[in-house]
């Protein structure tokens, strides 16, 4: 190879943002020939060009200009935020295009030649499939195009390859129906003459589906060619790896954040659409969070899904939280500020479902946030799915600190793994149905949904969560899961710590009644009876503990009152839990100081044991450690933990 060897990586651009134009690297507006401003560069309505089709070819435009028009040893194509990463640099992100940066990320002659000298094709990384926010959902090239465009686009494709290519049929069956890593994002750098040879077949092949498939009338799914792409350039990395050409994975691919998050924004080399209607209403009732209220609403006006409805209901607060919720107003025409009396939690949601316009409902209490694709990936998942609620998992963080703590609440989503890739009824989940978390603000729900069964928070209580959960859940006929943790709750904060003292929780024993009708008079019952009852025993239990005593007693006989209603006749009495017949037990006998000891027992923790303690915390570590990555293992582990808790009770007895 000469000395002199040339290199031009073109960088799509279809808005005035910052400009990366040093060598190698060529600005070039995507869709000029139908953009209504023209950026200060070459755009690709010269010469041979297809330009006026970007609508449906997105940066495939400036790849056939590329293909047409420009000589070169090496080209490529790459975005104007999403640049190759050169030096396998961890970080992600950039801001600018100071040398600074393109050191950091190798964007130099020197790196880029250097690279070039030693392979024929420079490619993004070669990732695992699965959908933003399931690392458990594992896919296929195949299955992935299937979940978020049109499977017949992909199905013609196939047919046209087996037509026009029919040496290429065992590689697009194999890499697109069996593999489960890809690159995305139809960028490159490679040398011209194999450029030119993957352009040829590609747009033959896209040429043709053009003519056999209608385009869709939505503008996202109109990008058909442009996703079309992404699949087929794995088949032909696969020919090439085959016929022994040298291709360099990246580590990365940097993004970057020039916007102002408030403005919508639009993906490369499509048409901007005007705002539509709001796809979702996100509910954030406030009273008195004012410390907390800055990331709460940051973490909703950054949100990827623009398309929002934020109605904020101040409910009666007397600290400034109303002067902070102004101020938000002022720069955010999407938030709408509620004012009423001082209510509580369920008739501040419930004023904002009268209120909301949105086709899904999210909830977010005040001192919480979102993680910033949060609504973007349920609804995603929730118009896939046809979903009447999506649920997500949780990530519990210290008021302090804002540092994660653990599992101290029911944060995880413990279902087979068959149960995340389809929507589901709680009749296909139903031994797991009451391990999934109630909180409100962890899902969201289709608003036709909620109005056809009129489901609304139950006012002036303290468990709103639970009944609420129950009847949506006991209602919907689809519900999607998501693994991801996209909901941050905080805990053991000042002004929503539950004193011992506070009443509020002998409302647990009002809730049960409630929840108890609902579920006896759902056709679910028989499957899950033994379940409710060991999981309200649970609950009776540790409220009883963590009262103080002079509330215990008045506890007791409120939940006396309210089991003496159950007969144990009506259970498999081989399907509950010994330790929750025990309690049943003792409080219906009304024998309130063998109770006082048995909770006491039940409760503490098991005195240092050298083997048994070790082995248990030790299994304890592992199956957390297993959970993570490998959700359809949650059951059996679940099971496994039930038994290793039962044996340190057993020690404690």
């Amino acid at each position: 190879m000469s000395s002199d060897l040339s290199i031009k990586l073109f960088l799509a651009y279809h808005k005035a943002t910052p400009v990366l134009s040093t060598y190698p690297f060529v600005p070039i507006q995507g869709g000029r020939a139908v953009a209504k401003n023209k950026l200060d560069m070459i755009g690709d309505d010269t010469g041979d060009h297809i330009s006026g089709r970007n609508p449906n070819y997105c940066e495939l435009t400036v790849q056939y200009w590329i293909w047409k028009n420009v000589k070169a040893d090496y080209v490529g194509l790459a975005h104007y935020r999403r640049i190759l990463d050169f030096n396998g640099c961890p970080d992600n992100t950039f801001t600018d295009f100071s040398e600074e940066t393109c050191r950091k990320f190798g964007w130099t002659k020197d790196r880029i030649e250097e690279l070039c000298r030693q392979y024929d094709v420079i490619m993004p990384p070669n990732w695992t499939i699965f959908p933003p926010g399931e690392p458990g959902n594992v896919m296929t090239p195949y299955e992935f195009h299937r979940s978020e465009h049109i499977e017949s686009d992909l199905q013609t494709t196939m047919q046209v390859i087996d037509e026009l290519y029919p040496e290429f049929h065992d590689l697009t069956e194999q890499v697109l129906m069996k593999e489960t890593k890809a690159c995305f994002g139809n960028i490159c750098l490679m040398k011209k003459d194999l450029f030119d040879a993957y352009s040829d077949w590609l747009f033959r092949i896209l040429f043709e589906v053009e003519k056999r498939i209608p385009i869709s009338p939505d503008p996202e799914q109109a990008r058909v060619f442009g996703f079309l792409s992404e699949r087929l350039i794995n088949v032909y990395l696969r020919f090439w790896e085959r016929e022994g050409k040298k291709i360099y994975y990246c580590n990365n691919i940097p993004m970057g954040v020039f916007e102002d998050p408030r403005r919508d924004s639009c993906v490369l080399g499509g048409l901007a659409q005007k705002p539509s209607a709001p796809k979702m209403t996100v509910i954030i009732p406030v009273y008195n969070t004012a410390p907390y209220l800055y990331r709460c609403l940051n973490s909703v006006i950054n949100q990827r899904l623009r398309e929002l409805e934020i109605l904020v209901v101040n409910d009666g607060s007397t600290d400034n939280s109303l002067q902070i919720l102004e101020e938000f107003a002022g720069k955010d025409a999407r938030i709408k500020i509620i004012n009423q009396k001082n209510q509580g939690l369920s008739v501040a949601r419930n004023t904002g479902l009268e209120c909301a316009t949105g086709e899904y409902v999210a909830f977010l209490d005040s001192d919480d946030w979102f993680d910033p694709i949060m609504c973007y990936n349920m609804y995603r998942k929730a118009l896939r799915e046809k979903s009447d609620i999506v649920l997500c998992s949780i990530t519990c963080v210290d008021s302090q600190t804002d540092q994660e703590v653990g599992n101290t609440y029911c944060n995880e989503i413990f279902l087979p793994q068959k149960y995340f890739r389809q929507a589901f009824s709680v009749k296909d989940i139903l031994p797991d149905f009451l391990s999934l978390p109630v909180f409100a603000c962890s899902k969201v729900y289709r608003r036709a949904f909620l109005e056809q069964h009129r489901l609304r928070f139950i006012p002036h209580t303290f468990m709103e969560d639970n009944p609420f959960f129950f009847e949506s859940f006991l209602h919907a006929e689809r519900i999607s899961a998501l693994y991801a943790r996209f909901y941050y709750y905080r805990i053991n904060r000042s002004a929503s710590t539950m004193s011992s003292k506070d009443e509020r929780f002998f409302d647990h024993i009002r809730i049960f009644e409630y929840d108890d009708a609902l579920l006896r008079n759902s056709e679910h019952w028989d499957g899950i009876k033994e379940l409710f009852f060991n999981s309200k025993l649970r609950l009776i239990n540790l409220i009883h503990e963590q009262l103080i005593p002079q509330c215990k007693k008045d506890f007791f006989y409120l939940a006396q009152a309210y089991l003496r209603k159950d007969d144990l006749q009506n259970y498999d009495k081989d399907k509950l839990q010994k330790e929750y017949l025990q309690a049943f037990e003792l409080i219906t006998a009304d024998k309130y100081n063998e109770y006082i000891i048995f909770c006491k027992r039940l409760f503490t923790p098991l005195p240092p044991r050298p083997l048994s303690g070790h082995i248990y915390w030790a299994c304890v570590k592992i199956m957390k450690t297993l959970l993570l990555p490998f959700p359809g293992l949650s059951a059996p582990l679940k099971k496994l933990h039930h038994k290793l808790l039962a044996v340190k009770r057993k020690n404690m007895m």
